[in-house]
């Protein structure tokens, strides 16, 4: 299928930024002792028969409301596309800032002004002349041995003298989806211009070295 596309990376953290990361138990580690100074935001724009559909990714733990509902606003006011033609997805890296799952928790104002003024301003950069001719193929890998994944299996905890529990154990028995899976772009020259790579989260260390 012939597309044009649009694409970019952007580093959302700002140099020298100090956050509390989210997902930590007691959430009181930051960026300086855990992972990487670093996480990008993603964005896919695919033109298809004058149909626009737009992937973006962020290196968080989900995707939050406070940056869904401008993101949104700011594709469908300036470029026109409608809400239904965008697909907000997240890494589910537990080094990103904490952007507030539930309302109690602190959300961090000037971080999400940052990247939703990032966005933004990108967004008022886009052209269509800078969009790149591709021909679209999807495409699945089949892992050659099974990758167990957390399912947070109800069982009960021993540690709750037996009462049931939601536990985060290895799914030996249910169905796994672990197939590798996504779309490949190929520009005029033949060459991959883009890839997107869809895989099952929450997998589960079995041991300290291996998957």
């Amino acid at each position: 299928m012939k597309s044009n596309i649009w694409y970019k990376t952007i580093d959302i953290m700002p140099y020298g930024y100090e956050c509390r990361l989210s997902g930590f138990g007691n959430r009181k580690h930051n960026n300086e002792t855990l992972g990487i100074n670093e996480c990008n935001l993603r964005i896919l724009m695919i033109n298809s028969e004058e149909t626009w559909v737009v992937f973006i990714s962020i290196d968080a733990l989900y995707f939050p409301l406070v940056f869904r509902n401008t993101f949104i606003r700011i594709l469908e006011n300036k470029i026109h596309i409608k809400p239904e033609n965008i697909i907000l997805t997240a890494t589910h890296t537990h080094s990103g800032p904490q952007y507030g799952f539930f309302e109690s928790e602190i959300i961090d104002d000037i971080h999400v002004k940052h990247v939703n003024k990032i966005f933004e301003q990108h967004m008022d950069n886009f052209n269509e002349k800078n969009c790149v001719p591709v021909r679209v193929h999807s495409y699945n890998i089949e892992l050659d041995q099974c990758i167990t994944v957390n399912r947070r299996r109800y069982l009960r905890n021993i540690k709750k003298l037996f009462r049931k529990d939601t536990l985060a154990l290895p799914n030996y028995s249910s169905p796994v989806e672990d197939d590798i899976n996504g779309l490949a772009f190929y520009n005029e020259k033949g060459d991959l211009e883009y890839i997107t790579i869809s895989y099952a989260s929450h997998p589960v260390f079995n041991t300290s070295s291996k998957l």
